[in-house]
């Protein structure tokens, strides 16, 4: 046993203390990646001493090195110290291994620093002063992002067709069978509009004003990451936001914020006569908990001000007259347009998350925490690399494997 309790001491590991669970060549090999690279590695002597050895580096070859690298050099490392101390190290989400990983990352990221440098000094920009635009994140968590092919029998010019007729129908409100017939065969042509790099949401409404209903909004999410949005949310209704709630009220001893808010939660509950309160309000116990923005994700409408008038974000957002969770009626907006109105908490979670991967947006980087939670934990989209919608490539969020690892321990039948 190395003595490894958690994963702050393994800053404090050495070569000969993790020999026996790599084999002499992989130790090597890390070590020499390292050096190239011109990382520093702590060894021992035969005295027992430690000495720091380098290699030197161009600016060249140090320019070259990444995050990415390092990752592919520590992976192993990392799942094989997991292995060797589960019980103590093991992360109940994403990889398993994810802290472990940063933890290895960052040592030699420290390591590898040069003396004088800080690391919180930027490289200067050039002098346009006009800030980069966001772009839009890819495919992460999907399965048909971008199709490549239209249905048999299928071309542009009876594509174009479809979507005249969809447009008609709606135009007359029409729904049934037919319309999600026609919706699923033009699948294809939408997701070739919401990739093009000119997508503009109001022009996808004209275009396709069928995909901003909620049924044909989880139909398309459906087809997009192969999950089911409205079985994952309901099930987690019964079984995970009930855990996490419990979580956060065992939490909100330690925080006012918390505690004012689970107040008003349980006195809508003994009110109401019923726990539907608890499904929107768990998550804003959550975004308190974060520190993230709530109203980054739910936006409150004073009753006499006119949903027009409203300041809304960028990114999806849930509008409520009131609280959000003593709400009955909930109204999605996405890039400050309202796309669809729903009549209980289940569904708003559902349309506001789905947003999110079937429009290409970004998580809210004041929420991200909280909303990369509900993708991980509420939704299910949980791949053991990428970081979710807010930031694809990177780890996991770490106060969200921090919270994962609380609720193992709180109960230990909680499980993503």
């Amino acid at each position: 046993m190395v003595g490894v309790v958690s994963t702050e001491d393994l800053q404090f590991v050495l070569e000969s203390d993790i020999s026996h669970i790599l084999t002499a060549v992989e130790v090597r090999k890390l070590i020499c990646n390292w050096r190239n690279t011109g990382v520093k590695i702590v060894t021992q002597t035969t005295m027992g001493k430690k000495q720091i050895q380098s290699s030197p580096s161009s600016p060249s070859s140090s320019s070259e090195s990444s995050v990415d690298q390092e990752i592919a050099f520590v992976k192993d490392p990392g799942q094989k110290i997991v292995a060797e101390h589960p019980e103590s190290l093991k992360d109940y989400v994403g990889s398993g291994y994810d802290s472990v990983l940063a933890q290895l990352v960052n040592r030699a990221d420290n390591l590898s620093r040069l003396p004088g440098s800080h690391p919180f000094k930027r490289a200067s920009q050039s002098n346009d002063s006009t800030p980069p635009k966001k772009r839009k994140t890819d495919s992460y968590g999907c399965i048909s992002w971008q199709p490549d092919t239209f249905p048999a029998g299928e071309t542009e010019k009876t594509q174009q067709q479809k979507m005249e007729e969809l447009q008609t129908l709606h135009k007359s409100g029409q729904q049934g069978a037919n319309i999600k017939e026609l919706m699923n065969l033009t699948y294809t042509s939408q997701r070739n509009m919401i990739n093009s790099k000119d997508c503009v949401l109001v022009e996808l409404m004209e275009k396709w004003p069928y995909l901003f209903e909620e049924a044909y909004l989880l139909d398309h999410f459906s087809t997009l990451t192969g999950v089911n949005l409205k079985e994952k949310v309901e099930e987690s209704a019964k079984k995970k936001i009930p855990t996490l709630y419990r979580f956060l009220e065992q939490q909100a001893s330690t925080t006012q914020r918390l505690r004012q808010t689970l107040h008003s939660i349980k006195d809508v509950m003994e009110s109401n006569g019923d726990s539907l309160p608890k499904i929107i309000g768990s998550l804003i116990l959550l975004c308190r908990y974060f520190d993230d923005d709530t109203a980054a994700i739910f936006v409150k409408k004073p009753g006499s001000q006119a949903s027009g008038e409203l300041a809304l974000p960028g990114t999806p957002c849930v509008v409520t007259a009131g609280e959000p969770w003593e709400a009955t009626r909930f109204q999605i907006a996405v890039d400050g347009q309202f796309i669809t109105t729903v009549n209980n908490p289940i569904d708003a979670l559902c349309v506001w998350f789905c947003a999110f991967y079937v429009f290409n947006l970004e998580y809210p980087v004041n929420a991200s925490a909280t909303a990369e939670f509900i993708q991980r934990f509420i939704v299910g989209i949980n791949p053991h690399e990428g970081r979710g919608k807010a930031a694809k490539g990177k780890s996991i969020h770490p106060i969200v494997l921090r919270i994962s690892n609380k609720l193992k321990d709180f109960e230990s039948e909680w499980s993503i």
